[in-house]
């Protein structure tokens, strides 16, 4: 450092002005001391804050959580891990990944999907873990555990409060008396659920078991049980692109009214649907993240649906099944359908 002051002050000119010379010499002592400080700040940093484990599926619709979660938890200075989970064809073993999870040392784990969630909890029990983007969460293979006592699951559902689902029904279309549900096994809790919420909200909910290949019978059983609106489930045993179609043209010509589980469904001809956002429910996960830096525990968090509902209506349908939806009693951030 002495060598390099010396060439500022006695350089080839040796008639620099002194109140430069003082100048440039403050200047590289700045400039050198930032050079040895600042990587050994950053890495103190780094050392000291927590570690956070991100496993996540493959799917593209969970990226957006990933990435939310990410960089909530980065801005609370956080380190964050991420593991994607192979592809099923990729054929990778279960102990590859869990090799790779345990070499993490995270002090707490989030699994985004149910594959990430038992995936986790074949790593160490001890670390505590949050999960997320995991739709019908009440059906979900960890559930039962969880009401045996065996595991204290905790974090945010892509599902919609029951609750706040049947009373925005219920605002938006007052008249109607008996929603039904389908559902499959794999969904049988969530509808119970919804059935529930509408017994308090004092509107029926017809559950109706169904799957891909017979629900012809179950567009029938509405008539029979005198439902007037349908309420989809995002599952995938009951709901591909044609059964969509058939479910959505017979809401036309009976006049049914159709609530779907996506912006998709309701721009494709549904009456209206909820449903959440995904990078929200990124931000909500990282949030219940901190709550267990902190201390708390997950039997303490449990279950939170998700907190940023989203909602559509397409008011083509409303009209051409007679069931005109009053826009003063929608939100200015509805997305609205067929109003051109």
């Amino acid at each position: 450092m002495v060598s390099v002051l010396r060439k500022f002050r006695f350089g080839a000119s040796g008639n620099r002005d002194r109140s430069k010379d003082r100048i440039v010499r403050k200047l590289v002592f700045v400039c050198l001391t930032l050079l040895i400080f600042f990587p050994a700040l950053s890495w103190a940093k780094d050392k000291n804050s927590p570690t956070v484990g991100i496993v996540y599926g493959p799917q593209a619709s969970y990226r957006d959580a990933v990435l939310s979660m990410q960089k909530f938890l980065e801005s609370q200075e956080c380190k964050c891990v991420l593991v994607e989970l192979p592809k099923p064809d990729q054929n990778v073993e279960d102990n590859t990944i869990l090799a790779r999870l345990s070499g993490i040392k995270p002090q707490v784990f989030v699994g985004v999907g149910t594959q990430a969630v038992a995936i986790i909890r074949q790593s160490d029990p001890k670390i505590p873990m949050v999960f997320c983007m995991i739709p019908n969460v009440l059906d979900a293979p960890f559930w039962d555990e969880k009401n045996k006592n065996q595991f204290a699951p905790a974090g945010v559902s892509t599902d919609i409060d029951p609750d706040e689902q049947i009373a925005w029904i219920k605002r938006i279309a007052p008249e109607i008396k008996n929603i039904g549900v389908f559902f499959s096994p794999r969904t049988r809790k969530t509808s119970e659920s919804i059935q529930n919420a509408g017994r308090k909200a004092g509107i029926e909910v017809t559950p109706i078991q169904t799957d891909r290949e017979k629900i012809t019978d179950a567009f029938k059983e509405l008539d029979q049980k005198d439902c007037d609106a349908v309420l989809m489930l995002p599952d995938v045993g009951i709901y591909n692109s044609t059964n969509v179609r058939a479910l959505l043209l017979l809401g036309m010509r009976q006049k049914k009214v159709v609530f779907g589980f996506s912006e998709s469904v309701v721009k494709a001809g549904g009456f209206a649907g909820q449903y959440c956002n995904t990078a929200e429910v990124g931000k909500q996960t990282g949030e219940l993240v901190q709550e267990l830096l902190k201390g708390k525990k997950t039997d303490n968090i449990g279950l939170q649906y998700t907190g940023s509902i989203q909602r559509a209506v397409n008011l083509r349908t409303a009209e051409m099944i007679e069931k005109p939806i009053d826009e003063t009693l929608l939100d200015k951030n509805v997305v609205r359908f067929g109003n051109d």
